[in-house]
């Protein structure tokens, strides 16, 4: 498994599939479903970024399929992300608002702050993508404010990046190199 992130970070990717097929080939006689989720999961990625987004949804939702029948509350929040990012990516905004709404309610429930932020920021794509500004500046708003007051770094560069977006998209570009300037401090601070 961690050979297959390996080879996939080189941009090996065919090498990586096959790590991850005989981790998957290992695994599966176990019967741990988590692990096999998180293979899933990998597989999605891998699928990603060889730009395949269908094979990628598909892994998605096998991985999804697998956290629903254990008992972790933030894998199947993480899982109902990574879903809707593929349909976000393959352009069908409607399913895409769908799972993120629901990775955002299980996170609520879990009190899970990354998650909330994590499925603000999607919500807030799906948003903008079918033209409600103001509900996608809400959303990323209420992800930076979350970020702020609990020192999550990456979660608030990454805010502070959308709400320079959204202020490109509506014309305000003053206030859009503000926050895209804040956005940037906050990567080199991190050195992402």
């Amino acid at each position: 498994h961690n050979l297959a992130s390996v080879l996939s970070t080189l941009g090996e990717f065919d090498a990586s599939e096959t790590a991850l097929l005989a981790a998957e080939a290992l695994i599966r006689p176990m019967g741990d479903l988590k692990a096999l989720a998180d293979l899933r999961l990998d597989f999605g990625v891998l699928a990603e970024e060889r730009g395949d987004f269908p094979a990628a949804l598909a892994a998605y939702r096998e991985a999804l399929s697998l956290h629903l029948q254990g008992s972790d509350p933030d894998a199947v929040a993480d899982s109902l992300l990574s879903v809707g990012f593929a349909y976000y990516q393959m352009g069908d905004f409607v399913n895409a608002e769908l799972h993120w709404q629901q990775a955002d309610q299980r996170s609520r429930d879990a009190g899970d702050l990354f998650g909330m932020v994590r499925a603000q920021q999607s919500l807030g794509l799906a948003y903008a993508a079918r033209g409600d500004f103001a509900k996608a500046r809400a959303s990323f708003q209420q992800s930076l404010e979350v970020a702020e007051q609990n020192q999550m770094g990456e979660e608030r560069a990454i805010a502070e990046a959308a709400l320079g977006e959204q202020d490109r998209l509506e014309g305000k570009l003053a206030r859009a190199k503000i926050h895209a300037e804040r956005a940037l401090g906050l990567f080199e601070e991190r050195e992402d």
